[in-house]
């Protein structure tokens, strides 16, 4: 990220959060709004399956993301909960898979 990216800004009005930009391209992560992000240390997060679903729709929904030709979400691997709970409540138009090798990431 170029410098002055980071800490993201809330609007005070709409309190969305402004997502940082790289080369025309917005992102939000976990890390930079976990507990951490300002001094740069976030620790890495152990969440269950419900938590996970609640902070990817609080980073998509709390984000000011403006128009958007294609909205990328790289989840973590896991049961499928958050994959589930998104194209619920977002109503996803089309889903990119990409998996490991192993047969057990495709059973």
């Amino acid at each position: 990220l170029p410098p002055g990216s980071l800490p993201l800004r809330q609007d005070a009005q709409t309190r969305l959060l402004a997502p940082a930009e790289a080369d025309g391209v917005r992102l939000m992560s976990y890390g930079f709004v976990g507990k951490g992000a300002s001094s740069g240390a976030v620790p890495a997060a152990v969440m269950r399956g419900p938590m996970v679903g609640k902070t990817v729709g609080q980073m998509l929904s709390g984000t000011d993301w403006g128009e958007l030709d294609y909205l990328l979400v790289d989840l973590p691997p896991g049961t499928g909960d958050v994959h589930l709970t998104l194209s619920q409540t977002y109503g996803l138009s089309a889903a990119v898979l990409v998996t490991t090798p192993q047969r057990l990431s495709t059973v």
